[in-house]
Parts: structure tokens; sequence; C-alpha cells
């Protein structure tokens, strides 16, 4: 009875062992064990179950080792990520300064250009501003101008009512200054009718000249 239920068993076991086809190879694993006794079926069907094991062993550690590959080879591509970003900001940071410095050079340049804009002016005129500063000779001319318009249109009134209001008012254009000037003196009036109308077109001169070398100076480098 007792060696019944033990070929019972090696059956069942050799059914079970058989029917995964893949595992230990179907019908081929069948064809050892038949005609072999209990004892030589169990001992060729536990090398066969070793030979498995022996594999998956293999398979588990070929496994284990591509997950380490992949788990490397993650680490590496996430430190090549992080050296990229570093360059990447890196880079950056480079531009900056490149941009930096070239604005810095492009600065220094046109204030170099503006110190030589500045000293071109019209060779007649007020000599304090000759050569030396655009902006105050157009400024000087065009002020001196007016001003001499505004001598020139009140002469009338001078003359007419010459009192000392009028003659100080005439004074404060700043074109006659002359604290000696005789408004009563004959022929006082056309002397300064002349004189202001030779000045008056001598200034429109100067200011043409000056208006194209005061327009490049201050479209590039602004009135400081």
């Amino acid at each position: 009875m007792k060696n019944k239920w033990f070929k019972v068993s090696i059956i069942t076991i050799i059914i079970f062992l058989a029917t995964p086809t893949v595992v230990l190879g179907g019908s081929f694993v069948i064809s050892l064990i038949q005609g072999k006794t209990a004892d030589e079926a169990v001992q060729i069907l536990a090398e066969q179950l070793d030979g498995v094991l022996d594999r998956l062993g293999i398979i588990e550690a070929k496994q284990a080792e591509l997950e380490q590959t992949t788990q490397t080879a993650t680490n590496e591509i996430g430190d090549l990520k992080d050296k990229n970003a570093e360059l990447e900001e890196s880079l950056t940071n480079s531009n900056v300064k490149i941009g930096s410095l070239e604005t810095q050079n492009t600065d220094l340049q046109n204030k170099i250009n503006c110190q030589d804009l500045i000293k071109r002016t019209p060779q007649g005129g007020n000599a304090h501003f000759i050569n030396k500063d655009i902006v105050g000779y157009y400024n000087f001319t065009k002020t001196d101008l007016e001003n001499s318009k505004k001598s020139l249109d009140y002469l009338p009134t001078v003359k007419e009512n010459p009192t000392q209001e009028n003659i100080d008012k005439l004074r404060s254009f700043g074109i006659i200054r002359d604290p000696n000037d005789n408004f009563t003196k004959l022929g006082w009036d056309e002397y300064w009718s002349e004189n202001l109308s030779a000045q008056i077109k001598y200034d429109e001169q100067l200011l043409s000249e000056a208006q194209p070398l005061y327009d490049g100076y201050t479209a590039q480098c602004g009135v400081n």
C-alpha cells in the first residue's frame, strides 16, 4: 500500500513537471523516466529540476545584472543632464558677461566719439566755444540772435521815449551794454540799427552752420 502511494506521488510529480513544456522540456522529460523505477525517476527529475533551477538562477542573475546596468545608465544619464544644465548655465553666464563687456565697449566707444563730436564747431563766433563745445556754441549763438532781434525791435520805443526804464529794458537784452551810450545823441539809433542788423545776419549764418553739428551730437550723445 505504501509503495502504491509512492508511485502515485511520483506520477503526480511527473504530471506536474511535465505539464509546463517550456520549463522541463515536455515529452522529452517523460521519455527519460519511462521504464524507470520510482527511485530512478525521482533521481532523473531531481537532476532535471536542478538544471532548470540553475538556468533560472542564471536568468535571475542576468536580470539583476541588466537592472544594475540599466540603473547605472540611468544614473549616468542623470549626471550628464546635470552637467549639461551646468554647462548651459555657464554658457548663459558667459554670454551675459560677453554682452556686458560688449555694452561697456560700446559705451566707451560712444564716449570717445562724443568727445570728438562735441569739439566740432563753426570757426566763427564766440571764441570761448570754438573747437570745444558745440552745445554751448549753439545755445550761445541762438540766444545772442534772439537778443539781437529783441534789441532791434525795441530801438524805436527807446528813440520815441528815451526814459531810463526803456533804456534799462533795452540793455537787459544783453546786446547794448555800454553804460556810456548816449541815447540822446544824434544818429545813435541808426548806428545800433545797422550794427544789430549785421549781427543778426552773422548769427543766422553761424547758427545755420552749427545746426547740423549740434543735431549730430545730440542725436548720438544727448544733451548733458
